[in-house]
């Protein structure tokens, strides 16, 4: 399944919760880490040196400096760009070394020797790489470190930086041949670091794959500033060298490491229901230790579900098969660790694996994507994929169940020479789309740099390539249009969410040139332009092209759909709009945030109608020896969220309690709801109605269970994550978002208030029946009760005069009727549509307080009430306290003038026992008017 990601897999899939994201994909050997046992402690010792000189191969501590080598320079450690002092004479007949010597950009001038003291440990030396205007490294000789084919080996090392910059620290491990020549394919390379003055532990994976491996290489280096290839200054870029800074490499070692593997049964490891997950694990040894192997399964949440423990050698079978007791499909996180089986026992849970292996998979349910036309507006952008992916990527886009994909016609790499390779592995990802359920887009991005200097155009500028003569382009393009033109309809003119183009005033011309020359080749091209939702559309462009909308995660869920209205409402087609989504990354918030934003982001832009609903990849690629894709776990909430909407469309929103929210869904896949906390207290955070029907509620991942009749009313508790309900009755949920007033602020004034209440017949019947207005309590309703009849689709308006008690309290209520109608059968249901009491132009908060009384054991009560100005004219007001037992309290407050405030107290002495039971009424009063706002606070039990 994967030991080391590409991109590092927990940073993209997963979030501090969990103790790997330290150590991904990685082995992990013994060294001597293991605590001694408590029971013997020297021979818990000398059990953990065995397991030490079984594994450890090689260790350059770099100590030999003093009185056994007198050289600059560790033994078979050599600079690299200078003529080696060894004194073999047949040292130059290694390929290697004649390479390594005569490499550019190493002047003889760098730094490359011992250095005291570096070490964190009580040793004093280590190898120092020092820049003086060029790089600086050195590499270990052929023949120093041996090789056993077939067997996997971990190199480790510490290293530190200083001063660096535009300059790096890197090591490279890599097998070598009997020959000396580097197997290129066995080539492992530790991306750039700097630690800014940290000793860093770092680590690189050799796979034993290679029969013909028969040494160990290492290279370490400081290497200067690079041009950056996709820089629009290109090759006129300023690089600075630097001429101070430098690193320091200590404790490099070579352990031989057990040959580890898990899969399950999908190369995309997506599973979908009825098959269940089955994990084929393989431990190999070249060791023939006798050791022990746990497994265990994480959820999303990071709370482990399963567990799995087997013996392996010592006469154990080293392959075996688990299939986990899951309950619930989901996103799946497994940890293999491999344990020596004759460590000390009792070491407990710091005892270190010698091998380990993480990966991930999704187990769905059989839900696909209903409608055939929706699966195609469902997609996954892929530009920039690794050539080493694409083989696996028609098989992820099957798994999920999407019909649209956006690939690369190129990588950097591309050229002339290599693009045969190139072509047929594009080639079969769309032979393998080619069915009517499926879109293929072909995106222009990233351009290959030998294409970019041939055409003297900036790095990824599209566009100016198309200015150039047809012939610079031709080899790159032509194949593509001639063999694939049929099939790929839509040509996409670089990466979404760049800027440069919605700009660009010539953009019209070249759009249009670029549509004819394709046009010319292959029939009826679209021609899809990246755009930001921010930036409004242009009305200078055809309208028959496409656009790539990028929708950043600034860009709130709530806010989709207004950005989306004015596209549709301008000049451009809104159904040429795919709407690219992007959410916060795993560094930044938990799962379980990531999950409900998505969703959420889904749910708004479903309303809009969007042409296509995109998400950027959401897998990491392993390094192992069978390259697998281990999916995050947003591909399997996208997944299950387009599956709900897949033939469904939003026709209504209602609220359940205050600070909740809901969308109605309905079309051919049935009816369904939608729902989720917005801001409502736990206790508040229900669906507590009749939904009619027989609901069933599906979660994220598709889990489905029947929500329960309560008192007659169904309920279902609601998070932030959204919940579907599916098979309720839509025609009723769509009556409840019907009811509504048409003002629902109500001033605290002691006057009859006019307002209108209406609902509409949402049943394909008439219907006809009557009302009674159940609450606020001890509100006036003129009419209480009402009776009605309407038309399929009719709207009735009854006016209506409310008022309340004096001394009701402000804030938000409920109005509450209930119907009894018929309509396809006989309903009696409540409604529910929310109001506010309040001052128009004031903001009013309280707070109460205890603090201890002026005698001993007492309680005072202290409310502080903060009154501000919000509207545009002065306010003349007092406030006011009372509580029962105690004289009223009043306090006039200045003339508050439009944006400003004013705070007061009121202190209630030995309050303890009419605090007890009672409540502390609060309020404002116009000085000049009859408004009257009204607060109160519970006093404590």
């Amino acid at each position: 399944m994967g030991q080391h990601g590409e991109t590092s897999f927990w940073h993209v899939a997963a979030r501090t919760w969990f103790a790997l994201v330290v150590c991904v994909m990685m082995a992990t050997p013994v060294g001597g880490q293991e605590r001694a046992s408590q029971a013997d402690p020297d021979r818990a010792e000398r059990k953990l040196h065995l397991m030490e000189q079984r594994r450890l191969v090689r260790r350059f501590d770099f100590e030999e400096f003093e009185g056994q080598n007198f050289e600059a320079y560790p033994e078979d450690w050599y600079p690299i760009g200078r003529p080696p002092r060894s004194p073999d004479p047949n040292f130059m007949d290694h390929e290697l070394h004649r390479q390594m010597a005569q490499e550019e950009g190493f002047p003889h001038y760098g730094v490359v020797r011992f250095d005291p003291p570096q070490t964190q440990s009580n040793v004093n030396h280590a190898l120092h790489l020092g820049l003086s205007g060029g790089s600086a490294g050195a590499y270990l000789a052929v023949g120093a470190v041996a090789a056993v084919p077939s067997s996997d080996y971990l190199i480790q090392a510490r290293v530190r930086t200083e001063n660096l910059k535009g300059a790096y620290a890197r090591m490279t491990a890599y097998f070598l041949n009997i020959n000396g020549q580097v197997i290129g394919t066995s080539v492992r390379e530790m991306p750039p670091l700097r630690t800014n003055g940290r000793w860093e532990s770092i680590s690189l994976k050799l796979w034993g794959e290679y029969p013909k491996a028969a040494w160990i290489g290492i290279r370490v280096e400081v290497r200067q500033p690079e041009a950056d290839p996709d820089s629009p200054l290109g090759r006129h870029q300023l690089v600075v060298p630097q001429i101070e800074g430098g690193a320091w490499f200590d404790d490099i070692e070579v352990w031989q490491i057990p040959y580890v593997t898990v899969a399950t049964q999908s190369g995309v490891n997506i599973i979908r229901a009825p098959r269940r997950p089955e994990l084929r694990m393989n431990v190999r040894d070249v060791t023939g230790d006798r050791l022990e192997s746990t497994v265990a399964l994480y959820d999303h949440q990071g709370r482990v579900v399963a567990r799995n423990h087997q013996r392996v050698g010592g006469g154990e079978p080293p392959s075996w098969a688990w299939t986990p007791p899951l309950e619930r499909f989901g996103w799946y996180v497994l940890d293999m660790r491999v344990y020596d089986g004759q460590a000390p026992t009792g070491t407990g849970p710091e005892r270190s694996p010698v091998a380990r292996s993480v990966g991930a998979f999704l187990w769905l349910g059989p839900d696909a994507l209903r409608q055939e036309g929706d699966a195609m507006r469902f997609g996954i952008d892929v530009e920039g994929l690794p050539e080493r992916q694409m083989p696996l990527l028609a098989e992820m886009i099957q798994a999920a169940g999407v019909g649209s994909v956006i690939i690369s016609a190129w990588d950097r790499d591309t050229n002339e020479r290599n693009f045969v390779q190139r072509e047929a592995v594009v080639g079969d990802v769309l032979r393998k789309l080619a069915g009517p359920g499926y879109q293929v887009t072909m995106s222009f991005h990233p351009l290959p740099a030998a294409l970019e200097h041939r055409a003297a155009v900036y790095p990824n500028d599209v566009l100016s390539l198309f200015d150039r003569p047809w012939d610079m382009r031709a080899p790159y393009l032509a194949p593509y249009l001639t063999q694939y033109g049929q099939q790929v309809r839509r040509w996409k003119l670089g990466k979404t969410g760049e800027f440069e183009m919605m700009f660009n005033a010539d953009l019209p011309r070249q759009v249009l040139a670029i549509e004819r020359e394709l046009s010319a080749i292959t029939p009826s091209p679209t021609l899809v332009v990246p755009w930001r939702i921010t930036e409004s559309s242009r009305t200078d462009l055809p309208r028959e092209i496409a656009y790539a909308i990028d929708v950043p995660p600034f860009v709130l869920p709530d806010q989709i759909p207004a950005y989306l209205e004015a596209w549709q409402e301008g000049s451009t087609d809104g159904a040429g709009v795919g709407i690219h989504l992007h959410t916060r990354s795993a560094t930044q918030v938990t799962q379980s945030d990531r999950i409900a934003e998505l969703m959420l982001r889904m749910l708004y832009a479903w309303k809009a109608q969007p042409r296509k609903v995109m998400i950027d990849r959401p897998w990491a690629a392993s390094s192992d020896r069978q390259l697998t894709l281990l999916p995050d776990p947003l591909l399997g909430v996208f997944i299950n969220t387009a599956s709900r909407l897949s033939g469904r469309r939003v026709v209504g929103e209602m609220t359940f309690a205050r600070g909740t929210r809901g969308l109605i869904l309905d079309g051919p896949s049935g009816p369904a709801l939608a729902a989720w906390n917005d801001r409502a207290g736990e206790e508040d955070a229900w669906i507590d109605i009749d939904l009619g029907g027989d609901p069933v509620a599906v979660d994220e991942w598709g889990n489905r269970a029947p929500v329960p009749v309560v008192e007659g009313r169904h309920r279902w508790p609601l998070g932030e994550t959204p919940v579907f309900i599916e098979n309720i009755d839509a025609p009723l949920a769509r009556f409840r978002s019907s009811f509504v007033l048409d003002d629902p602020f109500v001033e605290s004034l002691q006057v009859p208030h006019e307002r209108v209440l209406s609902f509409t017949n949402t049943w394909p019947v008439a219907i006809s029946g009557s009302f009674t207005i159940l609450s606020p309590a001890r509100w006036r309703f003129t009419p209480m009760r009402r009776n009605f009849s309407l038309r399929p689709g009719e709207t009735m308006r009854v006016p209506l005069q409310l008022g309340f008690p004096i001394s009701e309290i402000a804030g938000e209520h409920d109005l509450t009727a209930r119907f009894d109608f018929a309509a396809d059968k006989a309903y009696h249901v409540q409604l529910t549509t929310p109001m506010e009491l309040g001052m128009r132009g004031v903001d009013f908060k309280s707070d109460l307080t205890y603090l201890p009384g002026t005698e001993p054991g007492t309680v005072d009560a202290v409310a502080t009430v903060r009154v501000a100005n919000v509207g545009n004219k002065p306010l003349l007001s007092y406030a006011f306290a009372t509580l029962p037992g105690y004289p009223r309290q009043e306090k006039v407050l200045p003339r508050l003038e439009p944006g400003r405030s004013v705070v007061r107290s009121f202190r209630f002495e030995n309050a303890g026992e009419a605090l007890k039971g009672n409540r502390l009424r609060l309020g404002l009063r116009e000085a000049e008017g009859i408004a009257v706002l009204n607060f109160a606070h519970e006093g404590r039990r």
